[in-house]
């Protein structure tokens, strides 16, 4: 059915990103956790000359836990699913060498890596995937109403995008296809199917598509289980949701059928923190 491999021009060949999913510690309040993943832990990444080297771009995403459990209660009555994490560490190279080589530096596993153990994160439950991104929208701050809103927080470097919201959309195939086979559907067929119903969102400002990334660098280099990740970002969590609830039509609906497996349909809304962007 399809056999062309996906149209690479559209990645960006310059960059990699490093995905970690991972869960709070089960005694900490979800408030306190974030106050010190975001005001103590950054600092102790971001000062390693590793980091200033090596790393291009650094967020932290907080799962919004209003829209979590907004979500979650939705999905008895769909096949929508909340996958059960609190947060997102992102990392982006330009290689994904560049970014392993940081992480797996014994200054990072002594510091970084200990403190997030010691204080934030359950080790059990952490996957990772490193990613290919392909911009599929992306607006302009004036395009969009104004310049954003970018209040900082205590630290150097940070930056609360605290009218931005995030969904990301974790993606399985269709059994039956292959990677290159569902990495070409989604980025050659899919994506100019979607992209004017995006384009005409008002509170849309980004969407990519993150597609496996095929290569050494981490071992193992995926375990999330995910084929891809959509990204969806915009105004808010809440503006985004109505608006694209609105605009996908049947015709859209149906084409995820033909490369996804669409028994349960996962998505993550969350809020950003951008310390490390270049």
């Amino acid at each position: 059915m399809m056999t062309d491999p996906a149209n690479n021009s559209l990645l960006n060949n310059q960059r990699v990103r490093v995905l970690f999913f991972v869960q709070k510690k089960d005694d900490v309040p979800f408030e306190e956790w974030s106050r010190y993943w975001r005001d103590v832990h950054s600092k102790i990444f971001m000062d390693l000359e590793i980091t200033k080297k090596n790393i291009l771009k650094y967020e932290q995403l907080y799962v919004n836990q209003v829209w979590k459990e907004r979500l979650s209660e939705s999905q008895n009555s769909g096949r929508s699913r909340v996958p059960d994490y609190d947060g997102v560490v992102l990392f982006e190279g330009e290689s994904l060498e560049k970014v392993a080589e940081v992480i797996q530096h014994p200054e990072y596993i002594e510091k970084v890596l200990g403190d997030a153990l010691s204080h934030l994160f359950k080790a059990e439950t952490i996957v990772h995937g490193a990613f290919d991104i392909a911009t599929i929208v992306h607006k302009s701050p004036s395009s969009t109403g104004g310049d954003a809103k970018l209040p900082e927080v205590p630290g150097y470097g940070s930056i609360v995008r605290q009218d931005v919201g995030t969904l990301l959309i974790p993606l399985r195939k269709k059994d039956g296809l292959s990677q290159a086979e569902f990495s070409h559907y989604w980025l050659n067929v899919h994506a100019p199917l979607v992209k004017p119903s995006l384009v005409a969102t008002p509170q849309l400002t980004k969407h990519e598509q993150l597609h496996v990334h095929q290569g050494s660098g981490l071992t193992p280099g995926n375990t999330s289980g995910w084929d891809g990740i959509g990204v969806i970002e915009g105004e808010s969590i809440a503006k985004l949701a109505l608006e694209l609830s609105d605009r996908f039509d049947k015709s859209i609906t149906d084409n995820c059928d033909n490369f996804l497996d669409n028994k349960q349909f996962e998505v993550l809304p969350c809020d950003v923190i951008t310390f490390i962007d270049r």
